[in-house]
């Protein structure tokens, strides 16, 4: 087998860097959109709440839209002295602590729900607007389940978190003040790969591997057993980051890449890593095969080693 010229490698990997560079910049361009989205669709239910307390009265209380603003995921109440006159919701349970949190955070947890809090005390009246963020229940099912209003677009997959500093999807009120920030337990949610990208890193991953197989088969005879063995502690160390990181974004945003559950048991891995594990395998037990180890006197061993794997 005649070697591959040195400057087509070196092209390759820049294509390869050159891919990376682009998928995790549409990653994180995508997580910006998110946020700007969240933000944008949490201060206009914002402006809903403001407006109806800029204009109470009591008429206005008593002809409230309550259809529209459930729709919202908006609920209204109105305290006179600590003493609750009206809600516009009353599947919210409102005790003492409930009140309390009312009175103290602008984002909290009340019954079932998570909620942006908007107050406004009119003399001896207060009234409060909660716009729900998320329901989280207990226990799930078809009826009951834990996700984030409709209005957000946002899957299961994406959990609430304070941590400031770990993550940094800030999600803030119309003033700017910090709420709570979004991540990701599993693949991005609205990552849509360019099918240009998708297609690119196909051809660059099998033209890596014939580039691989390649150097190490046609190494010095002296070096090829440290060529063979650095080739196989690379590919599982490239394996493990990208199952561990679900990089490329390109790959893991696909639905074969959906974690799936086999006899109602969770196997916490997705057809499409299953089919990278069987490529990788696959390339390791040929490259195995045919690279020229100098085991001849044990002429079955390439295959025991590769049966290994």
């Amino acid at each position: 087998m005649s070697k591959i010229p040195k400057y087509i490698k070196i092209t390759l990997f820049a294509l390869v860097i050159l891919c990376s560079a682009i998928d995790i910049s549409l990653e994180h361009s995508s997580w910006k959109n998110t946020v700007k989205e969240f933000n944008h669709t949490l201060h206009r239910k914002e402006c809903i709440v403001e407006d109806i307390f800029d204009n109470y009265s009591d008429y206005t209380f008593k002809n409230l839209k309550l259809h529209y603003l459930k729709k919202e995921g908006i609920t209204l109440l109105k305290f006179k002295n600590d003493s609750l006159l009206f809600w516009s919701d009353n599947s919210i349970k409102i005790d003492t602590p409930a009140l309390q949190r009312l009175k103290q955070y602008r984002y909290t947890k009340i019954s079932h729900g998570n909620y942006l809090v908007k107050r406004k005390t009119i003399k001896d009246t207060t009234l409060y607007g909660l716009i729900l963020i998320k329901n989280e229940f207990r226990y799930n099912n078809r009826y009951l389940k834990s996700e984030f209003h409709q209005d957000f677009n946002l899957c299961q997959h994406i959990k609430i978190s304070n941590d400031i500093e770990k993550y940094r999807n800030y999600i803030t009120n119309k003033k700017g003040e910090y709420l709570f920030s979004i991540y990701s337990t599993g693949k991005n949610h609205k990552y849509r790969p360019h099918i240009g990208l998708k297609w690119g890193f196909i051809l660059l991953f099998f033209l890596s591997l014939i580039v691989i197989y390649n150097t190490v088969v046609v190494a010095p005879q002296n070096k090829i057993k440290y060529y063979y063995i650095a080739t196989i502690i690379g590919l599982a160390i490239l394996r493990w980051i990208m199952a561990s990181t679900e990089f490329p974004n390109t790959f893991y945003s696909l639905e074969i890449f959906s974690k799936i559950v086999f006899f109602k048991y969770n196997l916490n891995i997705s057809l499409g890593d299953m089919l990278l594990n069987s490529i990788f395998i696959s390339f390791i037990v040929y490259l195995t095969i045919n690279t020229p180890l100098n085991i001849n006197k044990l002429p079955k061993a390439k295959l025991a080693i590769a049966i290994s794997y």
